[in-house]
């Protein structure tokens, strides 16, 4: 099992900062691995609703469902693979004000089973990578946007 959770504080309102996150298309914004992202059904985020998107990583791409498990307005966005899902990932967003603006948070957890359990300490290795440079690309996008603080 991997886990990780690192924090960035954004210089923009709670309030702000969640609806963009709550909109899974701006994912194109600040993940670079990520080539096409939808959701069903269209419209807010609500419990259960599934996203998908289809990932390039090492030349290899692979598509992931995952669903909202979490939902509390302004204060956190959980997902969750699906059942049966080898790479068992499952993970929440939460969203503090502070002085500066927003602190926002990722806590995430990969359990992969079967083969891609062999995987594991390669997977591992980039994961925390990957979770500091998503969040330092979501603070870029957010505060190179008109942030009303």
């Amino acid at each position: 099992m991997i886990h990780h959770t690192a924090s960035i504080v954004i210089r923009c309102p709670v309030e702000q900062v969640f609806a963009f996150m709550s909109v899974p298309k701006n994912r194109m914004r600040y993940d670079p691995a990520l080539l096409r992202v939808r959701q069903s059904p269209d419209g807010p985020l609500h419990l259960g609703t599934q996203i998908f998107e289809m990932r390039s990583a090492m030349g290899v791409k692979r598509e992931m469902v995952t669903e909202v498990s979490a939902l509390e307005s302004n204060q956190k966005i959980g997902y969750r693979t699906l059942p049966g899902d080898a790479m068992n990932a499952y993970g929440s967003y939460e969203f503090v004000a502070v002085p500066e603006g927003t602190r926002l948070t990722l806590d995430f957890t990969l359990d992969p089973k079967g083969l891609m359990k062999l995987a594991e300490p390669f997977i591992a290795s980039g994961l925390k990578r990957d979770i500091e440079a998503g969040l330092g690309n979501i603070k870029r996008v957010l505060e190179g946007e008109e942030c009303e603080t």
